[in-house]
């Protein structure tokens, strides 16, 4: 029976203990019994690529809780925090069987989260004042935006440097400015490692540690991924980087997102120095400029994407595609094809009879970059992945 669904907006990078904790606690807070998560594909919003493909985190989702997977397109997944929110909401509220939204916090403060969203989906005069004599003072945009709303919402400044928390007010926001009837909900954060740590434990190959913070079948399926082939690397586009940046002239490249405000100059400057990417970005970044920024701006340019497909993207989201689904919630599926307001694609072949020449051009940039992953895991045999992968059913 269907009375609502929770909706997750998730990288599961990879999947641990602590989302099946939120997983868990959210079911039990909300007594809703059926979740949908909207995960980014190949590329996630730190500006690198997945440890491991959609697929298998897709899978690692579907073992531990979740009971649908939708992507999030390349173009929102690898934006800045705004677009990323935007985009992700508009997707669950376009399925429109999604009353609620949980998301990890590290304050749990859901009274604060929202009364900072409230702040930022009306920016007044003094906000944006505030902001702009911020950022003259040589502080990154979202150092000045933290202080600003420390400064209007009579929060701790401290409260404003939280990633996930901060997240948590752009959804709320989101959901204000879209006028959405789905409520927002916090999971205080357990102690539980990070995504990051466990990334940097498989990179050195540290897998019996890994384990211990892994679900059994969730760690499974990543054993499967990686050891098949190789984790991804971003250092492994080296050359597509380097010979984009000096093949393309300016006007091309500040089309690109996050490319702007000089920064184009730096990496162009900077790229004739270094070849390694890792050295680059260390060389391009500077206060005004963080490394997450310059690292979204880097991959932007190698996936091709533009200022103004984030913006079109995120806005007006092509399509919902869905990855993969339990057996056993397969109504969720009919659901969403029933009443979702976007254009459900299950099938990329068939991804024509439904899609319009805006959509098509969407789901081309994700093809592409599925391509470009494969190559980031040095696996020739994963090109063209995306005709070839079924969806995810367990």
């Amino acid at each position: 029976m269907l009375n609502g669904c929770i909706g997750i907006i998730a990288e599961y990078n990879p999947f641990h203990k602590g989302h099946l904790y939120h997983i868990k606690k959210a079911r039990r807070d909300t007594g809703l019994c059926n979740v949908i998560a909207v995960m980014s594909g190949g590329f996630v919003q730190r500006g690198e690529p997945a440890i491991c493909d959609k697929w298998a985190r897709a899978r690692m989702a579907l073992n531990h809780g979740i009971d649908l997977v939708i992507e999030l397109p390349v173009a929102i997944s690898v934006s800045g925090t705004g677009y990323f929110a935007k985009g992700a909401v508009k997707l669950l509220a376009g399925t429109n069987i999604v009353s609620l939204i949980s998301f990890g916090s590290e304050t749990g403060d859901i009274t604060s989260i929202k009364k900072a969203g409230r702040i930022l989906s009306n920016e007044g005069e003094l906000f944006n004042k505030n902001m702009q004599t911020l950022m003259a003072e040589g502080n990154s945009y979202a150092k000045a935006r933290g202080l600003a709303l420390a400064a209007e919402a009579a929060l701790p400044k401290g409260f404003f440097t939280k990633p996930n928390d901060t997240l948590g007010m752009e959804y709320y926001k989101s959901l204000l400015q879209l006028d959405a009837n789905i409520n927002v909900h916090a999971v205080k954060r357990g102690r539980y490692i990070s995504a990051s740590a466990i990334r940097e434990l498989i990179l050195a190959g540290r897998y019996e540690e890994v384990k211990t913070h892994m679900p059994k079948q969730a760690y499974e399926a990543l054993v499967v991924a990686v050891l098949a082939d190789r984790a991804a690397d971003c250092n492994n586009l080296n050359d597509i980087a380097a010979y984009l940046l000096r093949t393309m002239n300016q006007e091309a490249l500040q089309k690109i997102s996050g490319m702007s405000e000089g920064l184009e100059n730096r990496f162009v400057k900077m790229s004739g120095l270094h070849k390694n990417i890792a050295d680059l970005l260390d060389a391009v970044k500077t206060k005004r400029y963080t490394h997450t920024r310059i690292k979204r701006a880097l991959i932007s340019l190698i996936l091709g994407i533009t200022a103004d497909m984030v913006d079109e993207c995120s806005a007006n989201p092509p399509y919902i595609r869905v990855l993969g689904f339990k057996k056993e919630k397969g109504f969720l599926l009919s659901q969403i094809a029933k009443k979702a307001s976007l254009p459900v694609i299950t099938n990329i072949k068939n991804a024509g009879r439904v899609l319009d020449d805006r959509a098509m051009q969407c789901l081309k940039k994700e093809i592409e970059a599925s391509d470009i992953y494969a190559l980031a895991a040095k696996s020739i045999k994963k090109i063209n992945n995306e005709y070839s992968m079924p969806l995810v059913i367990v």
